[in-house]
């Protein structure tokens, strides 16, 4: 089993799970960004000495140590340790940061989003009539022009927005048909509200299914009759999230393979690409888990699809998780050519605070499935285990290679009993890999013991939810 993924956790995971300061945001940067960045500040705001020098000196850190900083911007140690001057500093610097990213939406897409409201009202509040009117009315050609794609709800808030002004502020006294305007003005706020509602409706289910929960609370049936009524119901997003929808509640593969084609030919917007993909690399390890083997392939085959159109790094740091599923596949599908170009490639993509561990543990698995598991020991001991942030892998695989190697068993049941213990105790690790976890120890507490292959395959039957669950079916099947 590998990990299924919530659509929260998936989509831009380093954006919405990582730290949030001045230092991890720059460090997010593309290299061409930080430069940029590093120009806008010490243009607009030269008079800012304190931050400027605290930029200098951390912009090639790789790691925020806030005492130096304290040290090298105000010249003296902090006064009993208070450090709140450097971060006020560091909070300073980061509202530029915010503002240079404005400012480049700005000059990247100035005709959607958030910068073509911003130009709107610009010219609306200041008066600007003629130029008001003008630049509503390019607004809407440029919507207009059979090149202008529909691909998120975002694009239709963008129309929403262009028409909401050329309604309510337009000047052109040859405009007379205010109703039909109207109309579409109206159909258009409910387009976006089918779009949104649909896509919260997928991401409530695909919890609940991660997570085994109900959902109760999402009326699906009327949701539909609401899109069904809708006059235009040929939007890409209503398509697609309805798809999703049907694909989620009904297990429908055929709408698998549709939307597979539709990821693959008709979407180029990357964040409705990477929303689309979790959605299909999900339902492939669902099928997966439920025994059809055929679905490792195909999810490695969206895994790779991702990485080539990279997907992966659009936070600028590689989602952990999903490093780990495709170690993970790799190693079921003996693909090790993949694991390597992958730990080679995007390994220093890795947040740094769990760069080491993710790695070794990647590089140790392929030793493993590889049958070298004297060397997977000697990886794994690089690490201390201990002082990592996620070491619940790591400790799985551990126990594995005691098993394999005669002269550790007898650490097997201790290394158990840690495991039970870490997991009880950590708070990052989720309730359904503690699950996995727990049932994991049971059935090798039991396979240690020499319980008969009776038992053992009963065991695996009834906690279908466990870790390393091929590599357990396969040592209880070897037994006589």
């Amino acid at each position: 089993m590998w990990n299924l993924l919530p659509l929260s956790a998936c989509f831009q995971t380093s954006l919405l799970f990582m730290p949030t300061g001045f230092f991890s945001s720059f460090k997010r940067l593309s290299p061409s960004e930080r430069s940029e960045f590093e120009i806008y500040l010490t243009t607009f705001f030269k008079s800012r000495q304190k931050e400027i020098r605290a930029f200098m000196f951390l912009k090639d850190l790789k790691q925020l140590d806030e005492q130096n900083l304290y040290e090298h911007v105000f010249g003296s140690s902090p006064k009993d340790g208070e450090l709140k001057p450097i971060q006020n500093v560091l909070s300073e610097l980061k509202k530029f940061l915010l503002e240079y990213l404005t400012w480049n939406e700005m000059r990247q897409e100035p005709e959607k989003g958030a910068a073509l409201t911003l130009r709107l009202n610009a010219l609306r509040n200041r008066g600007w009539t003629e130029a008001y009117v003008n630049q509503v009315n390019k607004s809407k050609r440029e919507q207009a022009k059979p090149t202008h794609k529909v691909e998120s709800m975002w694009d239709v808030m963008d129309k929403l927005t262009v028409l909401h002004h050329y309604y309510y502020y337009a000047t052109d006294e040859n405009w007379t048909d205010r109703v039909q305007e109207l109309t579409r003005l109206l159909g258009l706020s409910d387009q976006f509200y089918a779009i949104s509602q649909l896509k919260y409706q997928c991401e409530v289910v695909s919890r609940g299914l991660v997570l085994k929960q109900s959902n109760n609370n999402i009326d699906a049936v009327a949701l539909m009759q609401f899109v069904n009524q809708l006059p235009d119901q040929s939007l890409l997003p209503l398509r697609v999230y309805s798809a999703i929808l049907e694909m989620l509640t009904n297990e429908n593969e055929q709408t698998f393979q549709d939307l597979k084609h539709i990821l693959e030919t008709d979407l180029t917007n990357k964040e409705e690409q990477w929303a689309l993909l979790m959605y299909l690399v999900n339902f492939s390890t669902r099928m997966t888990n439920h025994g059809r083997k055929e679905y490792t392939k195909i999810a490695m085959d969206l895994y790779q699809w991702g990485l080539q159109k990279e997907l992966f790094t659009l936070g600028g740091f590689f989602p952990v998780g999903h490093f780990h599923n495709i170690v993970t596949i790799g190693c079921r599908l003996r693909a090790f050519d993949k694991i390597e170009s992958l730990i080679n490639k995007y390994g220093k993509l890795l947040p740094l605070e769990e760069r080491e561990s993710v790695i070794v543990h990647a590089n140790a698995l392929v030793y493993f499935e590889r049958g070298n598991f004297k060397q997977a020991h000697e990886e794994i001991k690089h690490v201390d285990i201990n002082n990592i942030i996620d070491s619940l892998r790591i400790r799985i695989l551990l126990i594995r290679i005691y098993f394999e190697l005669t002269e550790h068993q007898n650490n097997l049941e201790y290394e158990c009993d840690n495991l039970y213990q870490y997991v009880g105790r950590n708070k990052l690790v989720g309730e359904a890999s503690k699950t996995s976890a727990r049932n994991f120890v049971k059935i090798m507490k039991a396979l240690i013991a020499n319980k008969s292959k009776k038992v053992l395959l009963k065991m695996l039957d009834t906690h279908q939810q466990v870790f390393a669950h091929p590599w357990l079916s396969k040592k209880i099947n070897d037994l006589k």
